[in-house]
């Protein structure tokens, strides 16, 4: 009964037999619980009872049963990873292995060679200490190791028998899932197992499946941080490594409001993440290191609203851009406090020396965050293309790898007060296709950030380094223009051209013009008819139908978009009081 309560509180669920026959009456292994007062129920009235392990994904437990000198010569030959192994009789074996969650097994004879069977789904074992009904003796432990995780081979069967006989069997952990599967195996062994035990069995995976394997120092990590959860940790994690979450209801009387805070007035909110998508060229990097200098010196922002935040700190994560040749000339010229710029690099041992490595967020975040919080005045972390730092393997497309990585950058500026911004591209779909479906990779790049802002070139300029910055969800900030230029900065008596970015005003450009712009004569063609039109509402409002008429009888082309045309010239249509027909008239600021 004690051994059968043992497994229990490890959270293998158990059941007791005779012969290797249930003694649970219907339903049979079925009925296995870690239930302790119906364990013992059982042993009471069984004292010598079999202890019955169910195998499969009900204990995530996968045995291969060695019958024999032939099963242990062919279970040699498959080259498995050690694990735990218990000796049933006198030269025959049962090895024990985890059965990952997700994944079926089968239960078979001979499967893996002569005098090898395996159970997976819907069998069960007998466990130590129980006492073999036929020879007498107790089960027992020979190697007392964590369970090794199962190759899908050996769970999941492709080939004949003939050709597994022959096969080495090995289970390759890819990048991209080495963290994910270690961490769920640790979450998953920390039931049963020491810590010291864990870290033993994880740096087994590590150096026998995982390809390439991870650094020792992120298997102590992984190890560490499943180590310093309770006893009682869960066997099943969810995907981020987090802890299964205890509900509450709560009714939204009891929620306190807050305010949409900002740093930057209607356009950078605290605690928020915001993406910006545009083309290349379009100066993307440019808006970003001219924000981070605006906020390391306290500077006005690029409309003109007050800095009321002073200088801060700003965490710069560029992997297209040099930061000696680069950055560095960018920021010195919009008149940054590079004391307040800063970034990071990631590096692993090696036996030449620390070596640099590209960071990747679904490996990182949570060391990011701890450097975050050495910077108490920290306001703002750009990461500059994020499709960048997604980590290997994960595809910029799949909803389901990219959501997982941006969630907790969402939860990360709101725990750290910050805001986070994340730059992208833009995609080459067809003309006309909605804004918002242009920015490129899975629709979580738009759909996890509060807001985003898109940027293109300017409509209303014919300079090709005239661009638009554009709020596309937010609070409706208005749409402000600027140009990048290149400019000859001297420094260690050589002179080099710098990037550099100056704002220009508001703007009346739509997200459409930005992710679908004009071409050079439709351009041209548009801004003279602007101009036509411009001239036809001076002395005031015009019926919409007589400016049309004066447009054709000037020579432009009714071909021309109405709704764009009226917002090149600055122009709006409305009906005015007491006055059945639409007119229309130059808005405010446009007469001249």
């Amino acid at each position: 009964m004690r051994a059968a309560a043992s497994y229990a509180v490890r959270g293998i669920a158990v059941f007791p037999c005779w012969k290797k026959i249930p003694l649970t009456g219907p339903g049979g292994f079925k009925n296995a619980t870690c239930d302790s007062g119906q364990i013992a129920k059982w042993w009471i009235e069984h004292p010598n009872a079999q202890i019955a392990v169910p195998t499969g994904k009900v204990n995530h437990l996968f045995v291969v049963d060695v019958d024999g000198p032939k099963g242990a010569a062919a279970f040699a030959r498959l080259n498995l990873p050690e694990t735990f192994t218990v000796e049933t009789s006198p030269g025959r074996y049962h090895m024990w292995f985890w059965q990952e969650e997700g994944l079926t097994s089968d239960s078979r004879v001979h499967f893996l060679g002569p005098q090898i069977d395996t159970r997976g789904d819907k069998g069960y074992v007998i466990a130590p200490p129980s006492i073999h009904h036929t020879t007498g003796t107790p089960y027992k432990i020979v190697k007392n190791l964590p369970w090794a995780l199962a190759p899908t081979e050996i769970l999941q069967p492709q080939k004949s028998r003939a050709s597994q006989r022959s096969t080495t069997i090995s289970d390759v952990i890819p990048r991209g899932r080495r963290h994910d599967i270690l961490l769920r195996i640790a979450g998953a062994l920390r039931a049963r197992l020491s810590p010291e035990m864990v870290l033993a069995q994880l740096r087994t995976v590590n150096e026998r499946q995982c390809h390439p394997p991870l650094e020792d120092s992120e298997v102590q990590e992984l190890a560490e941080y499943v180590g310093s959860q309770p006893a009682g940790f869960p066997a099943r994690l969810p995907p981020g490594g987090l802890c299964e979450s205890e509900l509450e209801l709560e009714s939204y009387d009891r929620i306190p409001r807050e305010h949409l805070r900002f740093i930057w007035p209607q356009y950078l909110p605290v605690g928020k993440l915001v993406h910006l998508a545009g083309h290349s060229t379009e100066g993307k990097t440019p808006i970003l290191t001219d924000l981070a200098a605006r906020i390391s010196v306290g500077a006005s922002w690029p409309d003109g609203a007050p800095n009321t935040l002073g200088p801060r700190s700003v965490l710069l994560l560029s992997a297209e851009d040099d930061a000696g040749d680069t950055l560095r000339p960018r920021l010195e010229m919009a008149g940054a406090d590079l004391k307040k710029i800063h970034r990071v690099r990631a590096t692993v041992r090696s036996e030449q020396g620390p070596q640099e490595k590209m960071l990747a967020l679904d490996r990182d975040w949570q060391k990011l965050v701890g450097i975050a919080r050495t910077l108490p005045d920290l306001a703002l972390i750009g990461i500059d293309p994020v499709t960048n730092y997604l980590g290997t393997g994960v595809r910029i497309n799949a909803e389901d790898e990219v959501r997982p990585i941006l969630m907790p950058l969402s939860l990360g500026a709101a725990e750290l007060n910050i805001t986070i911004i994340t730059i992208g591209h833009l995609n080459r779909r067809e003309k006309g296709t909605e804004a918002m479906h242009r920015i490129l990779g899975a629709a979580a790049f738009a759909g996890v950030a509060r807001f985003v802002y898109l940027v293109g070139p300017d409509p209303d300029d014919e300079n090709k380094y005239a661009h638009v910055l554009l709020q596309r969800r937010g609070v409706g900030a208005p749409t402000l223009r600027y140009v990048t230029f290149m400019a000859p900065v001297t420094w260690d008596g050589e002179t080099s051209d710098v990037l550099g970015l100056a704002w220009k005003g508001r703007s009346l450009a739509s997200a459409q013009d930005l992710v679908d712009p004009q071409g050079g004569e439709e351009k041209s063609s548009m801004n003279r008819a602007a101009g036509v039109l411009r001239e036809i509402l001076r002395a005031g409002p015009v019926a919409a139908k007589d400016a049309q008429a004066q447009l054709q009888e000037a020579g432009v082309a009714p071909e021309i978009n109405t709704t764009r045309l009226l917002r090149a010239a600055g122009a709006t249509s409305r009906r005015l009081p007491n006055d059945k027909r639409w007119s229309w008239f130059l808005q405010t600021g446009c007469q001249e």
